[in-house]
């Protein structure tokens, strides 16, 4: 009979030590390999832990929480010393699919319960200086330190000591300690450091860009101003851009796409503006604040690949705006495929409602081409109604070949827990070769003329 799994910082202590080795290395000013190879040799690392620890036992959920915590601590370590990943692509981006594992390491830290095994891992790395989110300004580092005592303090077994993973045998031969052939860097203007900062890597250029100090033994970039506003692009948080340029008389480049605030927004153009040869920069983005940004970021990778059996959802008549204290009615056109669906809103405030299923609606197959009503959707006796503030609205629609989740969710979640969890549903269903289908609505809600935004009730 199989014994208890080992712990999962056996199964990731490989990922681990290479991280810091090449951290170490950074530091030191010794010879890396570019840094599309340590995006590539991190990545199978990681692919190595995750199919280690499933076959020693560990479940699915356990596996995917382990993962975000390393990947955060990686991410972090190596922006640290600017190590910067193929196309500005983070190890998590290529996990993930966003740029949220430094808030979701502490939210489930809050939730580890009796899960000794996955505490011990987020002690570990926090025993490695991990910081995250408490690294932004204002945040309370005595908080931080607090985590750290009481989760050392939860802890059944003893920690590793964090000095031991010096010791441990590498899993790679990179001779990080071996001085590499140095290319001179070309100096680079740095307008927006804090953007800037994030890692990134341009892969489709012969040459990669670092600051000109701290610079990385033959990492450089050529002169291109593309590259350098794709490198400010790249690494603006809750955002998905991209830029048409134009030359002749009026040369510059047109943003698109949408980002999460208005000061992101300007932020960007301010440094984009800096860069030599850029011209006249035009906007034509999107704002949608978090938490919209966040849905869109997680969705976007399914969406894209959900042209092949295309899914509509639209409001009733073709509307695109409705007034507060107007009842909600969706029209929903199915692929030709037989499916389970998740239909989820998300308004201005942040309030995220379950529609279908729930723990008042059980799910239930959907035939294939097929045009569910909100009747049989929403619970019964239940309809969605608009109430204050007015603005913009969020609603998405998934359709996968078996139910999204394993049990019911509440009608009403915090839209940070309902991200983690669609995002291990999602992986999940990928894992087994299924293909979620997704689509995304927005839509704007007024208040009605002469009047105020009524507190409506009959929300569900």
């Amino acid at each position: 009979m199989k014994g208890h799994p080992m712990y999962l910082r056996h199964h990731y202590r490989h990922f681990i030590t290479e991280v810091l080795a090449i951290e170490r290395a950074a530091r030191q000013s010794s010879g890396t390999p570019e840094a599309a190879t340590i995006h590539a040799l991190l990545l199978r690392l990681l692919e190595q832990a995750k199919a280690e620890a499933a076959k020693d036992g560990h479940g699915p959920d356990r596996i995917a929480a382990a993962t975000v915590a390393v990947i955060g601590w990686a991410d972090a370590r190596l922006l640290a010393c600017d190590i910067r990943m193929a196309r500005g692509v983070t190890l998590e981006y290529s996990e993930r699919g966003l740029h949220e594992a430094g808030d979701d390491f502490f939210h489930q830290i809050k939730k580890l319960g009796d899960d000794d095994d996955l505490r011990d891992l987020h002690y570990l790395l926090l025993a490695l200086g991990y910081i995250g989110f408490y690294e932004r300004p204002r945040s309370n580092l005595e908080e931080l330190q607090d985590i750290r005592r009481n989760q050392r303090a939860a802890l059944k077994t003893p920690p590793l000591d964090p000095r031991l993973l010096a010791a441990e045998p590498r899993r790679t031969p990179q001779p990080y300690e071996q001085p590499a052939p140095v290319a001179a860097p070309i100096p680079v203007r740095r307008p927006w450091l804090a953007l800037v900062a994030a890692l990134a890597l341009l892969a489709p250029l012969p040459a990669l860009w670092v600051p000109s100090s701290n610079a990385l033994p033959g990492l450089t970039l050529r002169d291109d101003p593309r590259a350098r506003v794709a490198l400010l692009m790249q690494n603006v948080p809750c955002a998905a851009l991209d830029m048409d340029w134009s030359e002749g008389d009026r040369p510059g480049l047109t943003l698109r796409g949408y980002l999460g605030s208005a000061e992101d927004r300007d932020r960007l153009m301010q440094a984009i503006a800096l860069v030599q040869g850029v011209g006249t920069v035009r906007d034509a983005v999107e704002i949608h604040p978090r938490p919209f940004c966040n849905f869109l970021e997680l969705l976007a990778p399914y969406e894209k690949a959900s042209t092949r059996l295309p899914m509509r959802l639209t409001l009733a008549n073709g509307a695109t705006r409705l007034f507060l204290g107007q009842k909600v009615a969706f029209q929903i056109a199915l692929p030709p495929v037989s499916g389970y669906l998740t239909l989820v809103y998300v308004n201005g405030r942040g309030d995220v409602l379950n529609l279908y299923p729930n723990n008042a609606r059980e799910v239930s197959q959907q035939p294939a081409s097929g045009a569910p009503t909100m009747e049989s959707l929403l619970p019964p006796h239940k309809e969605l109604t608009l109430y204050a503030p007015a603005g913009t609205e969020m609603s998405f629609l998934i359709h996968t070949p078996k139910p999204l989740f394993s049990s019911p969710r509440p009608l009403r979640e915090p839209p940070e827990t309902l991200l983690l969890a669609l995002r291990q549903a999602l992986e999940a269903q990928r894992a087994e070769g299924a293909l979620p289908i997704v689509t995304h609505l927005f839509f704007t809600s007024e208040a009605p003329a002469g009047g105020s935004d009524p507190a409506v009730r009959g929300t569900p």
